[in-house]
């Protein structure tokens, strides 16, 4: 037998539906995951590239070559998905005694060992701001770090600002939308990871004008809660504002 009640697939958002609450309940904690994404690229960025790509920047402005000394290293390999390896140096400038530390690549590091030499170029204007020699951040050994992380330090960035124009539209939606009721077409469940259940909706309904919009949305819910999914032809909601932005309940 049909059910005649609409199916609300959050149930968070009864309170929206019955208007204890002014916003859908859904969008709450992606409002925080858009402000850490892009921090959290932004991190990325600067510690794995900008660092060092602003101060070889400066060093090259006027710079001067001397030999220094490694003093001592790491591999990071355990760490990351890639090796990474860092090394520690010291260089002397008119008597006095400077030290730097650099990401280098894998072709230096296998021919390296405490104590040998190395020539680095220093600031002629800030002689402790230096870097080792051909082995710039788009240097051949370290192209591939470079890569990965303006690769992942956007992607977050990206991840991050989507996250938010999303919510913002959702708020407006939750401001300025309307509550229509549509009818469900197919609702097929799968298992995801860390005991949750994806929930993939595919639904129709006519707008204020009377065109017929079919949609689909996914939900991720947790088994436990997870309800066993509705039969085709359920009543479900919908918040509408135009044909172009609407979202099931």
């Amino acid at each position: 037998m049909q059910q005649n009640t609409p199916f609300i697939f959050n149930s968070k958002n009864a309170d929206f539906v019955t208007g204890k609450r002014k916003r859908p309940a859904r969008e709450s904690s992606l409002f925080f995951f858009g402000l850490i994404a892009p921090a959290l690229g932004a991190f990325i960025l600067y510690f794995l590239f900008l660092d060092d790509f602003i101060q070889q920047w400066q060093v090259d402005q006027a710079f001067k070559t001397v030999d220094a000394v490694v003093t001592d290293g790491e591999s990071t390999t355990r760490y990351l998905i890639f090796s990474s390896y860092e090394l520690d140096y010291e260089y002397r400038v008119n008597g006095v005694r400077y030290t730097g530390d650099q990401s280098v690549g894998g072709d230096l590091w296998e021919n390296i060992f405490i104590g040998d030499e190395i020539p680095i170029r220093y600031s002629v204007d800030d002689p402790s701001r230096s870097y080792v020699e051909g082995h710039g951040v788009f240097s051949q050994g370290r192209l591939l770090w470079t890569i990965m992380a303006v690769g992942f330090g956007g992607m977050f960035i990206l991840m991050g600002i989507g996250t938010v124009i999303g919510w913002l539209n959702n708020r407006r939606l939750g401001s300025r939308g309307t509550i229509l009721q549509g009818r469900l077409i197919a609702a097929r469940t799968s298992p995801s990871a860390n005991r949750m259940v994806n929930y993939n909706v595919q639904f129709e309904f006519l707008s204020p004008d009377g065109i017929r919009i079919e949609g689909k949305r996914t939900f991720l819910i947790p088994a436990k809660r997870a309800p066993r999914p509705p039969a085709p032809g359920t009543p479900v909601l919908i918040l509408y504002e135009n044909e172009k932005r609407y979202m099931l309940l």
